[in-house]
């Protein structure tokens, strides 16, 4: 009998030692898996930050209705890129700015005399820069990861926006 009892314990060893090698790697793979989750989620954040920011600029110079809309001007102490509009005879400022690390807009009457953190943020950025020349707007953006992206548009012309039948 003794044996036999031996036996039985040899193999319950074996068998203990089986599963602990098979559990250990089945943990290996799901902390790694867990860690290609990660950085591929955060890859994706920081992209869909860096498109949607470019997206909604893009979006926001398209609506002037001419390039004579779009112009640079100072605001407090800060530039901003301006896009006015004439609305019932008055004239209103969309202004989007960079003011303490954060990618700010401003809608308001163009004698409204507001200051930038009066502003909504739109996003956190590290710089945000405007060049204007002719027809061709340049809109240079450093996300907080330090990628920058440039940003060319042609603004539209008057001729655009007139329909005729």
């Amino acid at each position: 009998m003794r044996e036999r009892s031996g036996k039985n314990s040899i193999s319950a060893i074996a068998a203990l030692i089986l599963l602990a090698v098979f559990a250990a790697g089945i943990l290996s793979v799901l902390l790694g898996g867990a860690e290609v989750y990660k950085r591929l989620a955060e890859r994706n954040t920081v992209s869909y930050d860096r498109s949607t920011c470019l997206q909604y600029l893009t979006n926001k110079i398209h609506q002037a209705s001419s390039s004579d809309a779009v112009m640079i001007a100072d605001f407090g102490e800060c530039e901003s890129l301006v896009i006015s509009e004439n609305i019932k005879g008055n004239e209103y400022w969309t202004r989007i700015y960079f003011y303490n690390g954060w990618l700010m807009e401003l809608f308001t009457a163009a004698d409204s005399g507001l200051m930038p953190e009066d502003g909504e943020k739109i996003m956190p950025i590290e710089s945000f820069r405007v060049i204007c020349s002719d027809d061709l707007l340049q809109i240079n953006i450093a996300d907080l990861s330090g990628n920058e992206d440039e940003l060319f548009l042609t603004l539209r012309g008057k001729e655009w926006g007139s329909y005729e039948k």
